[in-house]
């Protein structure tokens, strides 16, 4: 019957409405029709300063947990993150690659239009969404960090995260191929003041974001 096919076909698309809304929350999935917009930057209300944009947080928050995933393998172990973003090439560089040539002496075979996006979504710093934030991360704006350490250096912030095994900063990505592909920077930095800068080149495959290269740009000994 007519109505009977009908609402079979409405049943199935109320399904299928389900199984797409639980792939975006589950696997990070990009392609997906209505998503484009996780991937725009905006404004907070308050003061309109910059946001990361939310799909790009969430695919950091995963990078981060597998980059650091030998630092977090005890229960009370996380990460600092720092809530703002590292507005890495807005101001000539001699030390940080600043240019297509730079960053492919690093990172090989990284799809050119994610190195661009890189170099244009870092001229300015922009305040992270930490909404959907795993507990393997702290956060801390910059004010309080400098708060922290001016109160009495890493000891001082041992005391309120006693379970950071480093405190992140990390720049804006760039995305391409769909946002299927990027690349970021990180910068990390410990308690015995070794730390390190590093350039990260990712991939969604199997409908999860993994780091495909990594490459370190800078490091310093720690004590």
């Amino acid at each position: 019957m007519p109505s009977q096919r009908a609402a079979r076909v409405s049943r199935l698309v109320t399904i299928l409405g389900s199984v797409i809304s639980l792939a975006m929350t589950t696997t990070g999935c990009t392609w997906l029709k209505g998503s484009e917009d996780r991937w725009e930057a905006t404004k907070q209300a308050e003061s309109g300063k910059p946001l990361q944009p939310v799909a790009e947080s969430e695919m950091v928050f995963i990078l981060l947990e597998q980059i650091y995933a030998d630092k977090l393998n005890t229960p009370d172990a996380n990460l600092l993150l720092i809530e703002e973003t590292l507005p890495v090439t807005k101001k000539k560089s001699m030390t940080f690659p600043q240019d297509q040539a730079a960053i492919g002496r690093y990172l090989k075979d990284v799809n050119k239009m994610c190195v661009t996006n890189f170099l244009k979504s870092n001229k300015t710093r922009h305040k992270i969404d930490v909404s959907g934030v795993p507990g393997k991360l702290q956060v801390a704006n910059i004010s309080r960090i400098n708060q922290l350490f001016n109160g009495g250096g890493w000891a001082n912030v041992q005391k309120t995260f006693p379970h950071a095994q480093a405190m992140i900063s990390v720049s804006r990505a760039g995305t391409c191929a769909d946002h299927n592909e990027a690349i970021f920077y990180l910068m990390s930095t410990k308690a015995d003041g070794s730390g390190e800068g590093m350039l990260v080149h990712a991939k969604i495959t199997g409908g999860r974001w993994s780091v495909i290269q990594k490459a370190i740009i800078s490091q310093a000994d720690g004590l």
